[in-house]
């Protein structure tokens, strides 16, 4: 969302305009916005990865969202932040709030879209290469000597095959 916002405003304004156009539009914190983005990104990225390979390499894989489907909750939650923070950025600037016209919203819609689509497409790619990579390093099975079957231990140490008893519920056989 970051991302998107500052592409936004590199569309709308010329590059020696841009900082006067970001401190009188309320942007006076957005240095301190792309650093909690920079770091929450890598650790969400990080989890992303992380969970990715320990499916693999357990074995437990289970099935991604489809592109369309992250990209457009992607999509929903970005434009939805864009515009409030917008809002809330000219209230507090003790400005206009933006309307369509301005230019603002209408590009940073498309590009929070835009945005969301490449986002989904990335997030995509690493949660299934960090899956590949678990399943590649997944240690193999055990393998069993040829000609021996492995039985379950409660199936082997079941009471009626070490007494005996194959005939159901009674008492037990007596040896004479």
């Amino acid at each position: 969302m970051v991302a998107g916002h500052t592409i936004v405003y590199a569309l709308i304004s010329s590059r020696a305009n841009r900082a006067g156009v970001l401190a009188g539009t309320g942007h006076s914190y957005w240095d301190a916005a792309i650093f909690a983005s920079a770091f929450f990104g890598t650790a969400a990225l990080a989890v992303l990865v992380a969970r990715s390979f320990r499916r693999g390499l357990y074995g437990r894989a289970r099935a991604l969202p489809g592109y369309l489907n992250l990209a457009t909750r992607l999509a929903c939650i970005q434009v939805v932040t864009f515009t409030a923070m917008e809002v809330l950025e000219r209230v507090a600037a003790g400005l206009p709030v933006p309307i369509p016209e301005q230019g603002v919203l209408p590009i940073g819609v498309l590009v929070q879209v835009l945005v969301a689509l490449v986002a989904a497409g990335l997030l995509r790619w690493l949660a299934r290469g960090a899956e590949a990579l678990g399943i590649a390093l997944r240690p193999a099975p055990h393998p069993t000597a040829p000609g021996v079957v492995v039985s379950s231990r409660s199936e082997f140490f079941a009471p009626g095959r070490i007494c005996g008893a194959h005939r159901g519920r009674g008492p037990p056989l007596t040896f004479s």
